[in-house]
């Protein structure tokens, strides 16, 4: 493209309200283009004609009077960005001349220099300084002074103007003559613009642009504010710049954002004001608002873009009415110190303000990618926030940095609340690390006290041989320290079990009526033991049936009773009682009350009455023995049934146990009963005042421990019984498959053995189909008392479960 063309297409097409020319250098002068108002002043019809009509050569345009003095001008400005100004004639199409002051400027396009020239109509000042006696250069003297600052500021717009239209967001540019209410001038730079500005008004294209506006409130600001009179009016006030930005519908029903500004100016040849309208695509800047307002609103006070080279700042706050730096210095050192100064805790402000300054910031940025203040600063309501504000670099080169305030309030007080739940864990764990290291010294030594007497008393009646009276009174008492020792372990492990959570309540179908007979039945017998009258009340029930866990209420109810009959003299009186507190739908709350006139507890022991191995030491209590794990295990197992325990006691007089505990009715016992798994015939081995003749009776002993096979067969071969042994529940199945039916008259089964436990062997034998493996009774052996061992021995299908304990007493009895 030649220079000539690449002008014309720059700057032929834009609005200025005066003439404009461009020409090439000396020697042709050659004129490169001229806009519509030079064509028009000089009465050309179009820039063709004009360029045409001297071929191209301003100086054939320039009256000879005044062609040398333009000549000197020019050719004594020739560097790039010279200015001049002169006023001489200029010939019309019709050969007339009139007077004109040019304004130029030297300029370079393509590699060319140019002279970019503006030019206005003086004849009519000219014919003034004529009449006053004025030579031509007085005129062009005053002329000058008098529009040399018009024209300046019109060139400096012009110069504007055109970066303006080098935006790739201009969707449209339009130059206005309000007065005459008409465009003079327009150019769409966007294809997806959908006005025609051709032949019709100002208020017209206002109009059509105003039915792209789809929001009606957007419709009305938009005229409202680019109205001929409202812009007028703005003018008179100096308002020279008008600023909207609003939502427009575009082609293919695209809607985009998009900012219009109006910049008025007045003509001062003709005095009609002119109004620049641009109309930009500011949709992806308005976007990027949203997300940075939303990010903002989500996670910071606000977001703050810093210029270090000229101390400026932009913010983007968030709504949530947190205090901000106000613009009231439009500088960030002054605004921000400002800000501190009002809003942050005294003792902090100084170092605050001095962690803030730029110097500051800069300092550490070198150092780091990040830099963190933290500060307090009361908010609107006076309320203390903890702030922290991040700076980071955007561009290190250019001192750009982005700051974020974020409100650390809850992250702060979530730390300090860890932190003491931290605490408080630690003093728990220490606690009970105490409470361990305590109970695991009074444990060793409660179990080495009944040990001490094993290993003593066997000593002795090993010496003692020959005296058989003696060696029986040893045994005896040694048989009291192992079945102690026992009992101490078994309610650790009962307590360590329900102390880990381990410990699960089960749902069974009880009895009540029945249940509280059988507990009568074992501490009526201790208690005529003991010498002591033990009675029980218990209340008419509708519904005798409940759901419950029928074992552990069992020990709960039984280590109360023994506790009471233990400390209460011969003489004295036990009583239980049970009575019904609430009935409610789905659930009856009982009370069980044990009462007796015994030793009583002091008030001082009471608060200590549940912790393990609490004993009340006195002269009295000291000849009990007791693992002082009972009343603990106790509570514990009332706390898992949600229920309570209370003790009222007058020392000397007497303890009453007031247990509450809830249970619901079971309406559908008689089914469950019927269609239980554990439906095998009981036997009761410790019915009272009956003699068994087990002579002769096969027993299948079942049992992997060399030293107890060797007690148990001792034992029922003692009775007269013949036994054969089984080491695992596989050999157990074998054997008693091979001996064919009828053979054995009972099991005696251990429950945990190699290769084949006994709830295992018992399923085989129960499952094999014929009704002596059927209905044989099978007896569980355990070391132990566990719920969960019970129960499933039962549901195994066996007949009984006994501790090996007990199973010794009742072949002995």
């Amino acid at each position: 493209m030649n220079c000539s063309n690449f002008l014309k297409e720059k700057y032929l097409s834009m609005p200025f309200p005066g003439c404009m020319i461009a020409l090439s250098a000396a020697p042709e002068y050659k004129i490169l283009f001229a806009n519509n108002d030079l064509v028009k002043l000089l009465g050309y019809k179009t820039e063709k004609e004009f360029k045409e009509s001297n071929n191209c050569c301003a100086l054939s345009y320039i009256h000879q009077d005044t062609l040398i003095s333009w000549l000197k001008m020019t050719q004594s400005h020739f560097k790039l960005n010279d200015e001049f100004s002169i006023s001489y004639q200029i010939q019309r199409k019709d050969k007339s001349y009139i007077w004109v002051l040019e304004k130029s400027k030297i300029i370079e396009e393509n590699g060319d220099i140019i002279f970019l020239s503006f030019l206005i109509d003086i004849t009519i000042h000219k014919k003034e300084f004529d009449d006053d006696s004025h030579t031509i250069k007085d005129m062009g003297y005053a002329i000058d002074v008098t529009y040399m600052k018009y024209l300046e500021s019109c060139y400096n717009k012009e110069i504007t103007y055109r970066q303006a239209l080098k935006s790739p967001n201009l969707i449209v540019s339009v130059m206005a003559n309000l007065s005459k209410n008409n465009i003079e001038e327009f150019c769409i730079q966007n294809s997806e613009a959908q006005c025609n500005y051709t032949n019709c008004t100002f208020t017209e294209s206002l109009k059509h642009i105003a039915f792209s506006i789809p929001d009606k409130e957007h419709r009305s600001e938009f005229l409202n504010l680019f109205n001929i009179e409202n812009l007028v009016k703005c003018y008179d006030l100096d308002e020279k710049t008008i600023f909207f930005e609003y939502k427009r519908i575009f082609s293919h029903n695209k809607h985009l954002w998009v900012s219009t500004t109006a910049k008025l100016l007045k003509n001062p040849v003709t005095a009609d004001i002119i109004c620049f309208f641009y109309t930009y695509n500011i949709n992806e800047e308005k976007i990027l608002k949203q997300v940075v307002q939303n990010v903002v609103s989500l996670d910071y006070d606000f977001l703050m873009c810093l210029n270090g080279n000229n101390d400026s700042y932009l913010l983007f706050p968030n709504s949530n009415g947190s205090s901000m730096p106000s613009k009231t210095c439009n500088t960030y050192e002054k605004d921000m110190e400002s800000f501190i100064n009002t809003f942050c805790i005294n003792g902090e402000k100084e170092e605050t303000i001095s962690n803030l300054k730029l110097d500051n910031i800069f300092k550490n940025l070198e150092v780091s990618d990040t830099y963190i203040v933290y500060f307090s600063m009361k908010d609107s309501n006076g309320i203390i926030k903890q702030k922290k504000i991040r700076c980071s670099y955007i561009n290190k080169k250019r001192k750009v940095v982005l700051l974020t305030r974020t409100d650390i309030t809850d992250i702060i007080q979530k730390e300090k609340n860890q932190n003491e739940i931290l605490k408080s864990a630690l003093r728990s764990a220490n606690q009970a690390s105490l409470a361990k290291n305590e109970f695991l010294s009074r444990m060793s030594h409660e179990m080495r006290t009944p040990m001490n007497a094993i290993i003593g008393l066997s000593n002795l009646a090993i010496q003692s041989i020959d005296n058989p009276t003696e060696v029986l009174d040893l045994l005896s008492k040694l048989k009291i320290s192992a079945n102690f020792l026992l009992d101490l372990i078994n309610d650790i492990l009962d307590m360590r079990k329900i102390e880990s959570g381990k410990t699960i309540l089960s749902r069974q179908v009880i009895d009540l009526p029945k249940f509280i007979h059988d507990i009568n039945i074992i501490c009526d017998a201790q208690a005529k033991e003991n010498g002591i009258k033990y009675s029980s009340t218990f209340p008419y029930l509708g519904n005798r049936y409940y759901i419950g866990d029928e074992i552990k209420l069992k020990q709960i109810f039984i280590n109360l009773i023994s506790n009471a009959i233990k400390f209460t003299p011969e003489g004295g009186e036990v009583n239980f009682n049970i009575s019904i507190k609430h009935i409610s739908q789905d659930k009856i709350t009982f009370v069980f009350v044990v009462k007796d006139n015994g030793i009583g507890i002091s008030k001082e022991f009471i608060p200590y009455l549940f912790e393990p191995f609490s004993q009340e030491n006195n002269a009295f209590t000291s000849k009990y023995e007791g693992t002082g794990l009972g009343l603990d295990i106790c509570k514990k197992l009332i706390n898992l049934m949600e229920g309570k325990i209370n003790v009222n006691s007058i020392k000397g007089h007497g303890t009453e146990f007031i247990v509450e505990i809830n249970m619901k009715p079971s309406l559908e016992s008689i089914y469950n009963i019927g269609n239980s798994p554990k439906n095998y015939t009981s036997y009761n081995l410790l019915k009272n005042g009956l003699e068994f003749k087990f002579q002769g009776k096969k027993i299948l002993l079942v049992e992997d421990h060399p030293l107890n096979i060797e007690i148990a067969k001792k034992i029922l071969e003692s009775r007269n019984m013949i036994i054969e042994v089984a080491t695992d529940g596989l050999s157990a199945t074998e054997i008693f498959t091979s001996k064919g039916d009828n053979y054995f008259d009972a099991i005696l089964m251990d429950i945990r053995m190699p290769i084949m436990d006994g709830f295992q062997s018992t399923k085989i034998i129960r499952g094999m189909g014929n009704e002596y493996a059927k209905n044989i009774p099978i007896i569980a052996m355990t070391a132990n008392d566990f719920n969960d061992d019970i129960d499933n021995a039962k549901c195994a299908g066996m007949n009984a479960h006994l501790t090996k304990r007990e199973c010794a007493s009742i072949c002995v009895n």
